[in-house]
């Protein structure tokens, strides 16, 4: 966990019955010594400063390092139901979080929101823009999942098993394109080529692209390199070959899964040049 500006405690809740609590009543936690958590002040430092300060955590690290690197800390949620000294927020006005219960269907008493855009109400949205809820941002499935310029989704199509399973209709069919290129690899021939993804010797043959020769992205593609280049074999005597270890992979040389249906594979063999 990286943050900044607070300290990380353990947080822990009794739920059900408020007549039952938790006692910690032993802390074998280390504190360094000279530690002060957070130690950004700005130059100049005062004269007990020690140099070993600045690296004393991991957000110290990174406001001393150079270029001041504190995008790299994420502030922590800071919310009324998670704050001890907030006694007025929330619903009723004094703070107090009630969590979600079961309806008469025994399903969860609240709704589900799709969240498709990122709310132009300000900094991480608010009541005032246009979503009405808050934390949007990076929202941006809307028109990857067929809602077009739709920010809010939160009236079911259709629902049942009590309420548990909701239905949204898109207002278009989006396009099942995958986004990423795949890769022909040759696994049992001795062979040699270079993945410069993950940096390693490879087995890989050849690179197919999002589109194929007639441009075509989706449904059954066809694959011809405009221009073959060849890679060795590395064979010193004969090869006899009764099985072809063909694989089609992603750019890390995991398998690719997001392919259906039967692939045919054409080698061209020709003698070494």
């Amino acid at each position: 966990m990286r943050v900044k500006r607070v300290n990380v405690l353990p947080y822990l809740v009794v739920v059900e019955d408020l007549n039952k609590y938790v006692v910690v009543d032993t802390y074998q936690g280390v504190k360094p010594t000279g530690f002060i958590y957070g130690d950004n002040r700005p130059p100049p430092m005062p004269a007990n400063y020690k140099p070993e300060q600045l690296n004393m955590d991991f957000w110290a690290r990174c406001f001393h390092s150079s270029g001041n690197q504190d995008q790299f800390g994420r502030d922590v949620d800071k919310r009324y139901m998670f704050s001890t000294n907030d006694t007025s927020d929330g619903p009723g006005g004094n703070s107090t979080y009630t969590q979600l219960g079961l309806n008469a269907s025994t399903g969860l008493a609240g709704n589900f929101v799709l969240i498709l855009k990122n709310d132009s109400g300000g900094i991480g949205g608010g009541s005032g823009g246009e979503t009405g809820f808050t934390l949007t941002q990076g929202a941006n499935a809307g028109e990857i999942m067929g809602f077009g310029a739709r920010a809010v989704m939160d009236v079911p199509n259709t629902t049942s098993n009590a309420g548990q399973i909701q239905t949204y209709e898109s207002t278009n069919t989006p396009d099942m394109v995958s986004k990423s290129s795949m890769f022909v690899r040759l696994s049992n021939f001795p062979l040699q080529s270079y993945n410069g993804q993950t940096t390693q010797p490879s087995k890989i043959l050849y690179h197919m692209p999002r589109f194929d020769n007639s441009g075509t992205e989706f449904g059954a593609l066809f694959f011809e390199p405009p221009e073959r280049t060849y890679l060795k074999l590395n064979n010193s005597n004969k090869l006899v070959i009764n099985d072809f270890d063909l694989s089609l992979v992603n750019a890390d040389e995991t398998l690719a899964d997001n392919i259906t249906g039967k692939t045919i594979i054409v080698l061209h063999i020709r003698k070494s040049r």
